[in-house]
């Protein structure tokens, strides 16, 4: 299934990452290679559509049971409750909220977090509060019947390798950050329609800011994560999660954005080659530091580690390398060109 490109063919990459096989050549989809055979796609390389969510309307006439009755209106426990400040009656207050969501892959990589759904809103609402009928009955509203509930359909436009979809909302706009918090976790691929019941003081952890998994030329494992490499840019998984990318790991090791050529996992270092420098990018909480210039890598593949603890590598027209406690050295003479 690989594309016709010429390029496509050299150089291959294989990394292990949590005893699986991660395989790219930097044309064609990133693929994990299971123990058992199964093959699917790195992570997810775009995020889902957004969710469509409904809850209730302002209602325009007086005539309503209930001032939110139309639409999408059924009692829940959503809403904020608090004092109203006209005979100290308890009342929902004005509120909203907005959904979005999350794949999940077979091996427990999340994509990126989708769009934004419109925003549900609830306006304020009375309990005690006497609504006139058409046949001039007066009804009473309590308070258990003010907070609702909303319903949340699935984009549908699930990949073929997603087994879940993650499902987050915010707390209450008008009293809260507007971070998305997990709603549930739904098995399956398929369209889904969600009764959301769950009061913002149940939502479980934040989502994360997670990238698309890109198409890259270069890559190496590094403390439990896969690191990847396209261009200037450098991208580290989550512990464990190989096609998971949170935002702020990203870097660009080079401080004029020269593109990187190889990736190096070494004596407890993680360094990123250009043609002409070394970096250490080893914490990725810290700027990167640039550890030799004017010494760099020029193919992936050659990066190598030496039972003596020597690093070598392919720089221009010889192997050049390195051990931790002496630098950078050349371990060879220039290479011969061959004749045409």
């Amino acid at each position: 299934g690989l594309t016709d490109d010429g390029r496509a063919g050299y150089p291959y990459m294989f990394t292990v990452v949590n005893n699986t096989i991660v395989w790219t050549n930097g044309i064609d989809p990133p693929l994990v290679i299971s123990y058992d055979g199964m093959v699917v796609p790195l992570g997810f390389d775009k995020a889902p559509g957004p969710p469509e969510a409904a809850g209730p309307q302002q209602s325009s006439s007086i005539t309503r049971d209930y001032p939110n009755q139309e639409g999408y209106s059924w009692p829940g426990r959503i809403g904020t409750i608090g004092d109203y400040v006209d005979n100290n009656d308890g009342a929902v207050l004005a509120g909203r909220w907005k959904y979005a969501t999350a794949y999940e892959d077979v091996h427990g990589n999340s994509s990126p977090l989708s769009g934004e759904s419109v925003e549900i809103a609830i306006a304020l609402q009375r309990a005690n509060a006497r609504v006139g009928t058409a046949d001039a009955v007066d009804r009473s509203t309590l308070l258990d019947n003010l907070p609702r509930q909303f319903v949340v359909k699935g984009s549908g436009d699930a990949p073929a390798h997603a087994v879940a979809t993650r499902l987050y909302r915010t707390p209450d706009g008008n009293r809260f950050p507007g971070t998305y918090r997990l709603v549930t976790r739904m098995a399956g691929t398929k369209n889904f329609v969600y009764a959301d019941n769950i009061p913002d003081s149940r939502l479980g952890e934040p989502a994360k800011d997670y990238l698309p998994t890109p198409r890259f030329s270069s890559m190496t494992s590094h403390a439990g994560s896969l690191v990847i490499a396209e261009g200037p840019y450098v991208m580290r998984s989550e512990v464990g999660y190989p096609g998971t990318f949170p935002a702020e790991f990203a870097t660009t090791p080079d401080p004029d954005g020269a593109i990187v050529t190889a990736l190096a996992s070494h004596a407890g270092r993680l360094i990123a080659f250009t043609e002409r420098a070394m970096i250490d990018i080893t914490d990725p909480t810290a700027p990167p530091q640039v550890m030799v210039r004017g010494i760099g890598c020029v193919a992936p593949r050659s990066v190598q580690g030496l039972p003596d603890g020597t690093l070598i590598w392919l720089s221009g027209g010889a192997f050049d390398g390195c051990r931790p406690e002496k630098g950078a050295m050349k371990p060879s003479d220039p290479l011969p060109r061959r004749g045409t």
